[in-house]
C-alpha cells in the first residue's frame, strides 16, 4: 500500500510540475512580445506585429480548450484520490484504485495536448513571421516538428495504454512524458527566444533608419547657418543607446546560436533572455532622445519658417 500511494504521490507532482510550465512560457513569450512591440510602436508608426491577430486568438483558444480540459482531468484525479484514501471495504477500494489509475492515464494524454499545443502555437507564429529570413525560420520549423511528432508518439503510447492500467505502466507513461517534455522544453524556450531576437533585431534597423535620417536633416539644418549644438548632443545620446542595443542583441543571438548544440541549452538561453531584457532597455531608452531630437528639428524649422526661408526642412 506504500508502494502504491508513493506511485500517485510522484504521478500527482510530475503532473503538477509539468503543467506549470508551458504556461510560464507562455507568459514569457508574451511578456517579451508586448514589451517589443511597445518599443516597436514608441519608435515607429511602420513596425508591423509578428503574427496575424484573428490566428493568434484562434491559437490561445485551442490552448485554452487544452488546459481546461486537462484542469478537469485533474480536479476527477483528485476527487477518486480522496476516495481511495477514504474507502474501507476492500472490493470497493480495488475498484476505486483501479479508477484512479485510469484517470492517472487520462491527464497524462491530456496533459500531452497542452504541451502539443504551445508547440503549435510557437509553430504558427514562426510561419508567420517577417522577422525571420527564410533560413532562420525552415530551421526553427524543422525543430518544432521535430518535437512536435516526438510528443505525439509519446501520446499515442500512453492513449494506447489497456483501461486496466498497472503501477508500473503509470511509471513508465511519467517517465516517457518527462522525457520528452525534457527534449522539447529548450525548443519551446530557444524558440520564443529567436522570434523576440528577430523582432529586436528590426527594430534596431528602424531605429538605425530614424537616425540617418535625422543626420540628414541636422546636416540641412547646419548648410543653411544655424546652431545644431543641442541638435548633436541628443544624436549622441541616440547613437550610445542605439549602439549598446546592438551590442546585448548581437549577444544574445551569439547565446541562442551556441544553445542549438549544447548539451544541456538551459543556462545559455537564460543568458539569451537577460541579453534580450538588455536591448530592450536600452531600446526604451532611445525614445527621450529621439522626442527631443524631433522636437529640436521641429523648433529649427519653425526659425526657417519665420525667416521667410524658401526651402523648409523635411519633418
Amino acid at each position: 500500500m506504500a508502494k502504491t500511494k508513493q506511485i500517485w504521490v510522484l504521478a500527482v507532482l510530475a503532473i503538477f510540475i509539468l503543467s506549470l510550465v508551458p504556461l510560464g512560457l507562455a507568459d514569457s513569450a508574451n511578456s517579451v512580445k508586448g514589451k517589443a512591440s511597445e518599443v516597436a510602436n514608441a519608435v515607429s508608426a511602420n513596425v508591423s506585429a509578428v503574427v496575424q491577430k484573428q490566428n493568434v486568438e484562434q491559437h490561445k483558444e485551442q490552448y485554452k480548450d487544452a488546459k481546461s480540459n486537462y484542469v478537469d482531468a485533474k480536479k476527477k484525479l483528485i476527487d477518486l484520490q480522496k476516495e481511495v484514501k477514504e474507502c474501507k471495504n476492500n472490493t470497493d477500494c480495488e475498484d476505486k484504485k483501479k479508477s484512479m489509475r485510469n484517470q492517472t492515464n487520462v491527464n497524462l494524454v491530456k496533459l500531452s495536448e497542452v504541451i502539443l499545443s504551445h508547440l503549435d502555437n510557437l509553430k504558427q507564429k514562426v510561419e508567420q513571421s517577417t522577422d525571420l529570413n527564410a533560413t532562420e525560420k525552415t530551421a526553427l520549423l524543422n525543430s518544432l516538428q521535430a518535437q512536435i511528432l516526438e510528443v505525439q508518439k509519446t501520446k499515442l503510447q500512453i492513449a494506447n495504454v489497456t483501461s486496466n492500467v498497472t503501477d508500473q505502466e503509470i511509471k513508465d507513461d511519467l517517465k516517457d512524458l518527462k522525457t520528452s517534455w525534457g527534449k522539447t522544453k529548450p525548443h519551446l524556450q530557444s524558440g520564443v527566444g529567436e522570434l523576440a531576437n528577430a523582432k529586436l533585431g528590426n527594430i534596431i534597423v528602424k531605429v538605425e533608419q530614424l537616425e540617418t535620417k535625422f543626420l540628414k536633416l541636422r546636416d540641412q539644418l547646419k548648410s543653411k547657418g544655424y546652431d545644431v549644438t543641442k541638435l548633436d548632443s541628443y544624436l549622441e545620446d541616440l547613437k550610445e543607446e542605439l549602439a549598446s542595443a546592438e551590442e546585448n542583441w548581437e549577444l544574445a543571438k551569439a547565446k541562442f546560436k551556441s544553445a542549438k548544440t549544447a548539451t544541456d541549452p538551459t543556462n545559455l538561453i537564460k543568458e539569451a533572455h537577460e541579453y534580450q531584457k538588455k536591448a530592450l532597455k536600452d531600446l526604451s531608452d532611445t525614445k527621450e532622445a529621439i522626442r527631443d531630437i524631433v522636437q529640436e528639428i521641429k523648433e529649427q524649422n519653425k526659425q526657417l519658417k519665420n525667416n521667410g526661408n524658401e526651402t523648409e526642412i523635411e519633418e
